[in-house]
């Protein structure tokens, strides 16, 4: 699929859509987003190369979603002016908030420092998790990560902060190390607001 990034996947590999899906969250790999979308788009029968961008797009605005949308399955900057998806941070933690109540079995692995898939070939690719430096976090839930261009560094992330407490927290247009830094400053101004109840 020659996205950009080189996560491993060799020519004619194949793999089951649930790992390809794992390794696009917990990698953040762009071949295996492109990989899915071009499955999804062939396992539906269609033709029109824009079909799986316009279901991204319908997903969010059922989900009221106003400002977020897409331009591309992987989100990658299409130029140096205009980004492949948009959204706010109130959004964004909205749609990540959706997913761990609707579909916590997708997002739950990248809570995890590393995973393995299989080809079906039987080739083993293990992947760290590009959020390793939150890892560290205790109770977290589920994280995803993202950098471009012209986003900067940002994250998602979900954490237990004790009984009855678990938020979802969003940064946005940080630089690439520096996203997880404010997600931990904000993970312990959490842990202050909590302590403080």
């Amino acid at each position: 699929v020659n996205q950009e990034g080189n996560d491993g996947f060799l020519v004619d590999e194949s793999y089951e859509a649930g790992d390809l899906l794992r390794a696009m969250l917990v990698k953040s790999s762009n071949d295996a987003a492109y990989a899915l979308s071009m499955w999804l788009q062939k396992y539906v029968n269609v033709s029109d190369p824009a079909w799986f961008v316009n279901e991204m797009n319908l997903f969010a605005s059922r989900l009221g979603l106003p400002k977020t949308y897409f331009l591309n399955p992987s989100g990658l900057d299409i130029n140096s002016h205009l980004a492949g998806a948009y959204s706010t941070a109130l959004e964004t933690a909205n749609l990540f908030l959706w997913l761990i109540k609707n579909r916590s079995v997708i997002i739950s692995s990248t809570a995890e420092p590393q995973i393995a898939v299989y080809s079906s070939q039987g080739k083993k690719h293990v992947f760290e998790s590009v959020a390793l430096p939150l890892m560290t976090i205790p109770g977290l839930i589920a994280v995803k990560t993202g950098y471009t261009d012209l986003a900067g560094g940002n994250a998602a992330f979900s954490f237990g902060a004790g009984p009855g407490h678990q938020f979802v927290a969003v940064v946005l247009g940080s630089s690439y190390e520096g996203r997880f830094s404010d997600a931990i400053k904000i993970y312990k101004a959490v842990l202050e607001y909590v302590s403080s109840l």
